[in-house]
C-alpha cells in the first residue's frame, strides 16, 4: 500500500514523496495526490513526483503517472519523476516512458546539441 510521505512546495516547485507500491490498488491515491498537492500551489510549473521509497510500480501505476504527465503538460506544468530504484527504473524502461517521465530525454537531447546527433572530438 502507498502512502504519501511528503507534499513541499515553494513558489512554482511542488514535491511529492510517495513510499510502498504505485499499482491498481493506489491509482487512485496518487491521482488524488497529484491534484490536491497542484491545488495548493496554485503556481506551480514543475511537479515533482520522488519515488526513492517504492519497490515496486505496476503498469496501473505507470498509466496514473502517464495521464497525469501529459494532463500536466496540457495545463503548462513540468512533471518530472526522480529517485527511481533499479526496479521502478526497469519497468519505467521496459514500458518506454522512462525518458518521458524522468527527464532524461531531454538532458540527453541537450548534451546532443539541436542537430539532435553526438558530437565527439578526437
Amino acid at each position: 500500500m502507498a502512502v504519501v510521505q511528503a507534499i513541499e512546495g515553494d513558489g512554482s516547485w511542488v514535491r511529492i514523496r510517495f513510499a510502498g507500491e504505485l499499482d491498481f490498488a493506489t491509482s487512485d491515491l496518487i491521482s488524488e495526490t497529484i491534484t490536491q498537492a497542484l491545488a495548493g500551489h496554485a503556481d506551480a510549473s514543475v511537479l515533482e513526483i520522488d519515488v526513492e521509497d517504492v519497490p515496486l510500480i505496476d503498469s496501473t501505476g505507470v498509466g496514473v503517472l502517464v495521464v497525469s504527465h501529459r494532463q500536466l503538460a496540457d495545463r503548462g506544468i513540468r512533471m518530472i519523476v526522480t529517485n527511481p530504484v533499479k526496479i521502478v527504473e526497469r519497468v519505467m524502461k521496459v514500458t518506454g516512458v522512462f525518458e518521458t517521465l524522468t527527464g532524461a530525454g531531454v538532458s540527453a537531447q541537450r548534451r546532443r546539441g539541436a542537430g539532435g546527433s553526438s558530437t565527439t572530438r578526437s
